[in-house]
């Protein structure tokens, strides 16, 4: 008991001197800093690197300086049995000549110099086109020195396949260093900001939109509000009078000409027989063509007579027709009058100087001048705010499929792992606010 109390004491005492540990602050980075953030906290990554490859650069230049002076010692080397055949002594020597050259010119070329670490990828591709050309143009050169100098010449191959493993080295280190992780995230940063770009730009677009829209919707509501002025106006309800008027006008005419061709219907057949029998009457053809207007036409109601001659040929046998038709027609010759005709004609007459009257009156309103050409101005903006809450539909999608804040939170994640600094990008923009996670952070750039 008395143990666990000092131990209770102690502990309180050891939390009053020992602060608690401090959780690393994440780090909140605008998105236009992040190539500049990037550079200075990957600056010591890639100076580990650079300095991994310099050492091994170094190797390459001493095994260059070592190659050379075994180069070298082939080139001056004497045979240890100088009685071979000087046809073969020939033919060895133009192999040694082209052996010596061709690995001069290849030492040479992989030879490195204050290499820049960002030139490592070209001047390893480099060595490997060389290595590739040096093999081809050696092989025989080789196999023919080793008949005569084995030792010197496997000496010089072993430089070789020396230099074949640094270049080996210097790729994995390539492929594994932070460098190609820097570089992944460089690319992924400016992957980012243009995505970023992009989304600003239709926010640009998309306010100037939603505003061509505002302005639209209130044109458009002015439109329907000087329509509605117009139809509510007394000289418009006058002008509705006049349109109804006329419209009824209209159906006494077809109520006229219906009752015209009803009284001359039963004579049509017999004007048919009429005009085949050999008078071919012009006149009587425009009443078989359309009735109405032929008789409103005949101000000297010359189809009298020729009602007479049509009685005369039925009763006289001339023309024939079946049955009640032939009955009909010789009624119809006989009850049509002079009287009839004329209060067809005067009643026509009276139907078109009120339709003449009803139609000045039509012509003196302004009024549906201005609503038709308020009506065509209402289906154009209709047809322009259509077209325009389709694009900002357009733009909706072009943002959501940008997905900004998915990644945003991968660019977050692969620049934490890189840097090892918990790191926050903040979207920025001029005067645009961005939602993040719930929250708007507002920046003006």
């Amino acid at each position: 008991m008395v143990i666990q109390r000092i131990k209770e004491w102690f502990s309180g005492k050891l939390a009053q001197v020992v602060p608690p540990k401090k959780t690393a602050e994440k780090e909140r980075v605008a998105a236009e800093q992040l190539p500049k953030w990037l550079k200075e906290k990957t600056r010591p990554l890639i100076d580990e690197a650079k300095i991994e490859f310099t050492n091994v650069q170094r190797k390459v230049n001493d095994t260059l300086i070592r190659a050379r002076e075994l180069l070298d010692a082939l080139a001056k080397a004497e045979l240890h049995n100088p009685k071979i055949d000087p046809h073969l002594i020939q033919v060895m020597e133009g192999n040694r000549e082209v052996y010596v050259r061709r690995m001069r010119i290849f030492f040479e070329k992989i030879r490195v110099e204050d290499l820049e670490y960002e030139s490592i990828s070209s001047y390893l591709a480099s060595v490997d086109t060389e290595l590739e050309t040096l093999t081809k143009q050696t092989a025989k050169p080789y196999y023919v020195l080793q008949e005569f100098f084995r030792n010197e010449s496997r000496e010089v191959a072993l430089q070789v396949k020396q230099l074949e493993q640094l270049r080996k080295e210097m790729g994995n280190l390539l492929s594994n260093s932070t460098r190609t992780q820097v570089e992944d995230a460089k690319n992924a940063v400016s992957e980012f900001l243009h995505k970023l770009q992009l989304e600003q730009d239709i926010r640009t677009m998309e306010q100037d939109y939603a505003e061509q829209k505002a302005k639209a919707a209130e044109q458009l509501k002015s439109i329907y509000g000087q329509m509605e002025a117009i139809v509510q106006s007394d000289e418009h309800q006058e002008f509705k009078d006049f349109t109804q008027k006329l419209d009824a006008l209209s159906k006494e005419f077809s109520v006229l000409n219906q009752e015209v061709l009803e009284t001359f219907s039963p004579l049509l057949p017999a004007f048919k027989k009429y005009n085949y029998a050999g008078h071919e009457d012009r006149l009587v053809a425009q009443y078989l063509e359309d009735t109405a207007p032929a008789l409103f036409d005949d101000t000297d109601l010359k189809i009298l007579p020729v009602l007479g001659k049509v009685k005369e040929m039925i009763l006289s046998g001339a023309l024939t027709l079946k049955d009640k038709k032939q009955e009909k027609a010789l009624l119809a010759s006989e009850s049509i009058t002079a009287v009839q005709l004329r209060a067809f004609q005067e009643k026509h007459q009276e139907l078109e100087r009120q339709k003449r009257e009803l139609t000045k009156n039509i012509s003196k309103y302004k009024g549906m001048r201005e609503y038709d050409e308020l009506h065509y101005k209402k289906e154009h903006v209709e047809t322009k705010l259509k077209r325009l809450e389709q694009q900002l539909a357009e733009f909706a999608q072009s943002k959501e499929k940008l997905d900004l804040q998915t990644k945003k939170q991968y660019l977050e994640h692969m620049l934490t792992k890189i840097t090892g600094v918990d790191v926050e990008v903040l979207f920025s923009a001029a005067a645009v606010d961005i939602e993040i996670s719930g929250e708007q952070i507002t920046k003006t750039a």
